[in-house]
C-alpha cells in the first residue's frame, strides 16, 4: 500500500461507502453505511471480531455496532462521526468526545432498563438486553469513535463504572490508513 496516497486510499474508500449504500437496506443513513465499511476493514486487520451493525440515535445516546467477546466479558461499542465529504475533513475533539459521551450513557442506560424501551424483534433491543443480562460478567467496555475524518491525538483516560473499566479510542482516516 506504499503507493497509494492518502487522499487516494480515502477516495477509494468513500466509492466502497458509496457501493455500500446501493444495498437497499431498511433504514440506513450514510453514517450506517460508512460504519459497515469501516468495520469490514478493521475486522479484516484482525482489530474486532463479529461485529453487529445496530444504528440507534436518541436523546443523548447514539450506537453505530456493537461486538461481544464469546465470554460477554468484553464489549465494543461502535460510535460514528460521518461527514459527507470528496475531501478528508478535520474532525474536532468535541465532535469526538460528544459521540464517545452518547455511547457512555447508552452503556448506562442499558445496564439498567433500556431494553424495555424496544421492540423484542428489534436489533437495539438485543444490544440493551444482553447488556442488562451480562452486567455482572462485563469486566471491559471499549468505545470506539469511528470516523472518515481525521482528527489530532487525544489523551483518554480510562473510567470506572460499577466496577466496570470504559476505555476509548479513535479510528480515523490517518490511522486506517496506516
Amino acid at each position: 500500500m506504499s503507493d497509494i496516497t492518502m487522499n487516494s486510499f480515502y477516495d477509494n474508500f468513500m466509492e466502497e461507502v458509496a457501493l455500500a449504500s446501493d444495498a437497499e437496506t431498511y433504514g440506513w443513513d450514510p453514517q450506517d453505511f460508512f460504519t459497515a465499511v469501516m468495520l469490514e476493514y478493521l475486522e479484516e486487520a484482525g482489530e474486532i471480531d463479529n461485529p453487529i451493525i445496530c444504528p440507534f440515535r436518541g436523546y443523548g445516546l447514539q450506537l453505530n455496532a456493537y461486538s461481544f467477546s464469546e465470554e460477554n466479558d468484553n464489549v465494543d461499542i461502535f460510535v460514528s462521526v460521518y461527514n459527507d465529504s470528496e475531501t478528508i475533513p478535520s474532525v474536532s475533539k468535541n465532535d469526538i468526545d460528544a459521540a464517545i459521551k452518547r455511547g457512555i450513557q447508552l452503556y448506562r442506560k442499558a445496564t439498567n432498563d433500556l431494553y424495555t424501551s424496544f421492540e423484542k424483534d428489534n436489533d437495539v433491543y438485543e444490544f440493551a438486553i444482553s447488556i442488562h443480562g451480562n452486567k455482572k460478567s462485563i469486566q471491559n467496555v471499549r468505545i470506539i469513535a469511528l470516523t472518515n475524518g481525521n482528527t489530532k491525538p487525544i489523551a483518554f483516560n480510562s473510567v470506572n463504572i460499577d466496577g466496570v473499566e470504559i476505555s476509548f479510542s479513535v479510528w480515523d482516516m490517518d490511522r486506517l490508513f496506516r
